[in-house]
């Protein structure tokens, strides 16, 4: 007399299952195609960003002002598309042994400034209405979830749409010292030596590293928002990191020209 109950109990729970799955297939399909809606829709924006980044790296090079040179190179690494080059070889940035340090070209760094925020309104402008399309085409899809009885997937469609709708502010928005206290004790990755090779930003300004076991350098947060570190021996030889807004990942160039992108670990 059990039998039927239990084929009906067995049948309900595998229903269940299926349209749990649905719900969890169907988030992972829409997640997708917004983000290669996304990608699509930014590319010419990143193209010409990436194309007014280039002339002005040059520009600040003929100036003399090589570390301004170098924060606008790193930036126009990250601002790149994924297996895009940029218009027209960079040529790499190098100081002649014996050059007097010379102070920021205020002029440049203020035209870099304005192209930065304008580049950033413009992600805004662009992003901001099919963000807003995405999270209200999401709305259902939670109240599928939940109805489903599928918690854990009606949670993570629930924090897609408020990380969408409530996007950080802009480094370039932030004061100085505010994003210097958010990267104090902050400990990175540094695929730049190896794989597990890892330093960390005291809050005094040293740069303690993992491979040596003590500081060997400084850091500092440029006025363009990136940090930069440079060793004890040699300031010029620094390493300019362009950071994502919640300031959890980098990305970089080695000597070799090579894009490396460190992650945050604590």
């Amino acid at each position: 007399m059990k039998a039927p109950f239990v084929l009906l109990f067995a049948v309900s729970a595998l229903a269940s299952f299926a349209a749990d799955s649905q719900v969890a297939a169907d988030f992972g399909r829409m997640r997708t195609q917004h983000r290669q809606t996304l990608q699509t829709a930014l590319l010419p924006l990143k193209r010409n960003y990436a194309a007014s980044l280039d002339q002005l790296v040059r520009k600040a090079s003929a100036s003399g002002d090589f570390e301004l040179a170098m924060i606008i190179k790193t930036e126009l690494k990250a601002a790149l598309p994924a297996g895009q080059a940029s218009s027209s070889p960079v040529a790499p940035i190098t100081v002649p042994p014996g050059t007097p340090p010379k102070g920021r070209n205020a002029g440049l760094a203020a035209e870099f400034a304005a192209l930065q925020s304008k580049h950033e309104e413009a992600m805004k402008t662009l992003v901001e209405p099919l963000n807003k399309r995405y999270a209200e085409s999401l709305a259902p899809l939670a109240q599928r979830a939940g109805l489903a009885g599928e918690i854990e997937t009606g949670a993570k469609i629930q924090a897609e749409m408020k990380a969408i709708l409530e996007a950080p502010k802009s480094l370039v928005e932030m004061p100085l010292d505010e994003i210097e206290k958010k990267l104090e004790g902050s400990k990175w990755s540094f695929p730049e030596r190896n794989d597990s090779a890892w330093v960390r930003l005291e809050k005094d300004g040293r740069v303690f590293v993992s491979w040596a076991n003590s500081t060997f350098g400084r850091w500092k947060v440029t006025a363009e928002r990136t940090l930069m570190i440079y060793p004890f021996v040699d300031p010029k030889d620094g390493r300019v990191y362009t950071m994502d807004t919640a300031m959890r990942s980098a990305t970089s160039v080695d000597k070799k020209g090579k894009v490396v992108k460190p992650k945050r670990l604590d």
